[in-house]
Formats: C-alpha cells, structure tokens, sequence
C-alpha cells in the first residue's frame, strides 16, 4: 500500500453547537465549541453513497473514518481540519459503526465553507 502525503490519519477538532435560550424565550445560537480532537482519515465520498444520502435530504460530500472512538462525534457536529492558513470545516450528516463493534467509526459529512467563520482558531502564540 502506498501512500502520499496528506491521505494518512489527520487530526479534526471536533465542534459543537453553543444553544441556549434567552431570558425572553427566544433561541440563541452562540458559535460553535472545541470538544476535543479527532484522529480520521478524510475521503471523497462514493457517488453511489452521495446519492443515496441526497436522497434521505442529507448531501454527503466527505467520509471521514475514525480508528478507536474514544471521542465519538454526534450528527450535527462540525470536524473542523486546519490546513495552514485555512480552516476547512465538515457538518456531520449521519455516522455508520461498521460491524457494531466500535473499533470504528464512519462519519459522512458535508463540506461547508459559511460554517469558517463561526470557529476562530486559538492564538497559539509565536514561536521565538
């Protein structure tokens, strides 16, 4: 099996969505939280998969597969991958364990790009 760079194990920062409710009642969408990383590997998704997925109302551009879920992801929750300079962030549509066995975990997702600017990456600070 060969490899090239940038098809191995990638780490995701996984997110969620800050709710709440208002004093008023009203519902509040507060950004998107860090709850930890995720160790995956990022593929395009099958077109017979895309498909099958568009039709459940649910498009499926990526599939990321996760070894070991010791911090499983949820549908509705963004994996955000940063790639130098630029974020680019997932909206999980849906997860499969195959085999039932829990060894791994695939999720299919959907890339956004109107999901970059509700996760500002931390200032890690400089390097000196």
């Amino acid at each position: 099996m060969f490899l090239v760079p940038g098809q191995g194990f990638q780490t995701f920062i996984r997110l969620t969505r800050k709710t709440a409710v208002t004093g008023t009642g009203r519902p509040w969408d507060g950004g998107l939280q860090d709850q930890g990383t995720i160790d995956g590997i990022l593929t395009n998704a099958d077109p017979r998969e895309a498909e099958q997925w568009q039709q459940d109302g649910h498009p499926v551009t990526h599939k990321v597969v996760q070894w070991l879920t010791d911090n499983q992801a949820s549908p509705q929750d963004v994996l955000a991958l940063p790639d130098g300079s630029t974020t680019r962030t997932f909206l999980i549509q849906g997860l499969r364990n195959p085999g039932e066995l829990g060894h791994c975990t695939v999720y299919y997702c959907e890339e956004r790009r109107d999901l970059d600017g509700l996760y500002q990456q931390p200032d890690r600070g400089t390097d000196i």
